[in-house]
């Protein structure tokens, strides 16, 4: 800016000087003219002066932008040389890594193929054990059948033991009083039968009693007074009763007919606390169904207390009835069905 003003009175001091030199020569004309064009010459140096100033300043701050740029672009370089450095150890870590790699691939091959063989091996050894098993499973199967038809097997032996065992307890009484099936008469005295009244069956109610042994299915009472003997006179008396020596006859005279007929013998001799007794019989291992049948039924006193026993009036068999609904008597479950007095 100094060097622009010292070119401006430069200027003007010369055009004035030019001015005084000439005045003696020149007329005022032409003077006018000369100040006009000096003016004018001077306004455009001027403006050139002023021009070139302003390129000056703008090439001053293009100048300092380019020497930013040129250290923000140095910063910059610095970092990518930086970085760079880190991209060369990490690829030299990722070819050192890589090798490595090959080498464990390497080796993997080699044990993966050691392996193989095993495996191989290995198959076989399964593929025997596979038909073993197999043939052990074949032969637990049939060992398995086997020990079911065993158990069955034992557990049938163990109820014909119990129906032998009961079977046997009754023979003894029959072989006792063999000899009185054959005498006309059998004759009770007075103290040998115990009467029930009014449904009761030694002071207890003969509903209850027939719920503790689960034989009131469809029971039926049409008396109103019952007697009833010892278990032990009742045991003479069946062993010495023929009825069980009767024939058979399908559908003319079977179990149903020998059941009537002890029944009604039974009354004969004043003993009424026999039932008839229609039901099934079923196989007590796999509970299927065997036949219809129909049996005697006897409340007896034993032990102080009043019992029902079951007897099969075709052979005599009897056996205490199971509180439950189902008694074991000759290899077979009994199951009542109805019972009528």
């Amino acid at each position: 800016m100094k060097q622009c003003n010292h070119a401006r009175l430069f200027l003007l001091f010369a055009i004035v000087f030019l001015v005084a030199f000439a005045g003696g020569t020149i007329d005022l004309a032409a003077k006018h003219r000369l100040i006009k064009a000096t003016r004018e010459s001077n306004e455009v140096l001027v403006s050139q002066v002023d021009s070139l100033i302003q390129d000056g300043h703008n090439l001053a701050v293009e100048n300092h932008s380019w020497e930013e740029s040129y250290t923000r672009l140095s910063g910059e370089y610095t970092k990518l040389q930086d970085e760079k450095k880190l991209v060369d150890e990490e690829r030299s870590r990722v070819e050192e890594a890589k090798t490595k790699a090959e080498e464990a691939r390497a080796k993997a091959d080699r044990d993966n193929a050691r392996l193989d063989g095993k495996v191989q091996v290995l198959a076989s050894q399964s593929k025997d054990l596979t038909n073993k098993v197999a043939i052990l499973s074949v032969t637990n199967t049939e060992l398995v059948s086997t020990n079911k038809e065993l158990d069955t097997k034992v557990l049938r032996l163990d109820y014909e033991k119990t129906d032998l065992e009961i079977r046997n307890a009754d023979l003894e009484w029959r072989n006792k009083f063999l000899k009185a099936r054959y005498e006309p008469n059998i004759t009770l005295g007075q103290n040998d039968l115990f009467a029930f009244w009014g449904g009761e069956l030694y002071g207890r109610s003969l509903e209850l009693l027939g719920k503790e042994f689960s034989i009131n299915q469809s029971t039926l009472y049409r008396d109103g007074t019952y007697y009833y003997l010892t278990i032990d006179k009742l045991k003479e008396v069946i062993a010495a009763d023929s009825t069980d020596a009767r024939e058979w006859i399908n559908d003319k005279y079977d179990c149903d007919d020998f059941t009537d007929t002890l029944k009604a013998r039974m009354a004969e001799l004043g003993i009424t606390a026999v039932g008839f007794v229609g039901g099934e019989l079923r196989d007590p291992i796999t509970n299927t169904l065997i036949a219809g049948h129909a049996w005697n039924l006897f409340w007896v006193y034993e032990n102080g207390s009043p019992i029902a026993y079951y007897v099969d009036p075709q052979d005599d068999v009897m056996t205490r009835v199971t509180p439950g609904g189902t008694t074991l008597m000759n290899g077979k479950l009994y199951i009542p069905t109805e019972i009528r007095y």
